[in-house]
């Protein structure tokens, strides 16, 4: 006979029908319409003396298979030592291990202790930026909160180096290089000023080299920078029935232009159609008229918590 696993409920109502009310195994079989075995009843009774439970506790269990070289205690200090140092190298937990409790296990011990038991992988950690306040997050939240989506307009200056933009990674014949990717180390750079909103692009300006000063048809940009905090900003929006809110500093999860733009920077890595010509500012204009769309910004203004 195979395993049966019987409900907690049913060992009770078995064991209590057999003890107390003096029923036969084979009445009680019948009655319930299960196949129990004496010897699961002989257990149960067992356990019952023990521990006034027909259930064992899961913490009473039998350790199966050879002892773990890292006990539960030490995995509980293992957590606590990456909790206060996430990007911590294995030899430098394996010193702490040592030093805690005296047990000096290899590396690659380690290494599977914390993929198999604690679940834990290796990846690209989460930066923040130090300056990050909470306090002007939630006071930029407040004055954004009661503003429909389809009110806000984001614009900032970007720039894109040619080098970033180039493909870093090539396939090649396993054990040998890939062939030569030209890149240089005076690349030209590209600023551009977009505005977008939930109806996608309203304007860009594009040009080779960095814009380090106002131009022509330059537009407003919305983050929290010193700079953009002189001059007669908020008179002009004021006059112009604006209403004005900077992000506040290092919290670009709240900016929608950096996550679309992206978008395009990914398109135009993949493409490689930028030469470094003139004619990169044309299209820079052209794909970002053709990515912006308001689906993305739709998605990029609930990203945000906008929506």
């Amino acid at each position: 006979m195979g395993f049966v696993k019987y409900a907690p409920k049913i060992k009770a109502l078995a064991l209590k029908l057999h003890t107390q009310d003096q029923m036969s195994i084979p009445e009680i079989n019948d009655m319930m319409e299960t196949n129990i075995l004496e010897r699961l009843f002989q257990r149960w009774a067992s356990l019952y003396c023990q521990t006034m439970s027909v259930v064992r506790d899961p913490v009473l269990y039998k350790q199966r298979g050879a002892p773990l070289k890292i006990s539960v205690e030490e995995r509980e200090f293992i957590m606590d030592v990456l909790s206060g140092n996430p990007s911590l190298y294995l030899d430098k937990i394996q010193t702490c291990l040592a030093a805690q409790s005296g047990n000096n296990v290899c590396r690659a011990t380690i290494h599977r202790e914390l993929l198999l038991w604690l679940n834990l992988t290796t990846k690209v950690a989460w930066t923040v930026h130090p300056a990050q306040c909470p306090i002007k997050r939630a006071i930029y939240t407040g004055q954004v909160a009661n503003i429909p989506a389809h009110f806000l307009v984001f614009t900032e200056k970007l720039a894109a180096c040619m080098d970033t933009l180039k493909r870093n990674r090539a396939w090649a014949t396993q054990g040998q290089r890939t062939t030569s990717l030209l890149q240089s180390t005076d690349a030209c750079c590209l600023s551009f000023l977009p505005a977008v909103s939930l109806d996608g692009i309203l304007g860009i300006i594009a040009h080779l080299g960095s814009q380090d000063e106002p131009g022509r048809n330059s537009v407003l940009v919305m983050d929290n920078a010193r700079i953009h905090h002189y001059g007669d900003i908020a008179a002009l929006c004021k006059r112009a029935h604006v209403l004005l809110i900077y992000l506040p500093p290092y919290f670009p999860d709240l900016n929608t232009i950096k996550k679309v733009f992206s978008v395009v920077k990914s398109h135009l890595q993949r493409d490689q159609v930028l030469t470094g010509s003139e004619d990169n500012e044309a299209i820079v204009k052209r794909y970002c008229r053709r990515l912006i769309t308001p689906e993305l910004m739709s998605a990029e203004f609930r990203g945000c918590g906008y929506m």
